[in-house]
């Protein structure tokens, strides 16, 4: 799908997917940019890092399209923001908050679990409405835009109701829902051996109902279902003796 919004389950593989796409056409096409947004600087060198790590080492990937990157002085080769082939290649990495869209990419545009830094998961809604602005103004005219369409992907775990994701996989504004394809997994749908009933089992008691919910079923509780509820009998007070409750 040209346009996608897509929820997957935490530890999916949703990047390394997304980056083996890039990478594929980064080396078999010519002229083609993508530009990818991030949650972190730290997210970009990483993202970047591993992109160029293939270009530069990977001998059947250079056995079968040549030495792409760049000589010295005659491309941008950044490993924590811009990445040239000779080819006329280009992929550019950078963070969501503060960012602009600069020149319209001609391939691609991906949103990479822009929500997912430590910030923006603990208080989701202080981001939502610089999203939504970036979004909006941004991003939604490319994908809209009659006869110049770009490509463009949405993809993240549903941590919470309050995120902007999970707002553009839930609305019913015409101008998302009309315009892309949504669709949400959770790892009942996978069927891998790794992420089997007992994993599951495991990843349950590990998290807690209410975060592997979340995490892996794409289904974030509302504010009243993890309120926490005191049983009756458990507000009571144990007085001790003086000697245990002495500090040594």
């Amino acid at each position: 799908h040209p346009r996608l919004v897509c929820a997957c389950p935490r530890g999916t593989c949703k990047t390394t997917i997304n980056l083996e796409d890039i990478l594929r056409n980064l080396v078999s096409r010519r002229n083609w940019q993508c530009a990818l947004f991030l949650a972190t600087r730290e997210f970009c060198t990483d993202r970047l890092g591993r992109v160029a790590s293939q270009i530069e080492n990977n001998a059947r990937l250079i056995d079968d399209f040549g030495r792409l990157k760049p000589k010295k002085g005659s491309g941008t080769w950044n490993r924590g923001s811009v990445l040239e082939t000779i080819t006329g290649c280009k992929l550019a990495a950078k963070p969501i908050k503060g960012a602009s869209l600069g020149t319209r990419p001609s391939g691609l545009i991906v949103l990479d679990d822009v929500e997912k830094s430590k910030d923006q998961v603990v208080n989701p809604a202080d981001e939502r409405q610089g999203f939504h602005s970036f979004f909006f103004n941004g991003l939604l005219p490319m994908a809209r835009s009659p006869g110049a369409v770009t490509p463009m992907r949405v993809i993240g775990t549903l941590y919470s109701r309050q995120m902007f994701i999970y707002w553009l996989y839930s609305t019913e504004d015409p101008r998302v829902k009309d315009c892309f394809h949504r669709t949400l997994m959770n790892v009942y749908d996978l069927d891998w051996a790794a992420m089997g009933p007992e994993w599951i089992e495991s990843e349950k008691k590990r998290l807690g109902a209410s975060a592997f919910s979340a995490q892996c079923l794409n289904k974030p509780s509302t504010e009243d279902e993890v309120l926490f509820k005191m049983h009756p009998p458990l507000p009571a007070y144990h007085l001790y003796d003086r000697d245990e409750a002495a500090i040594p």
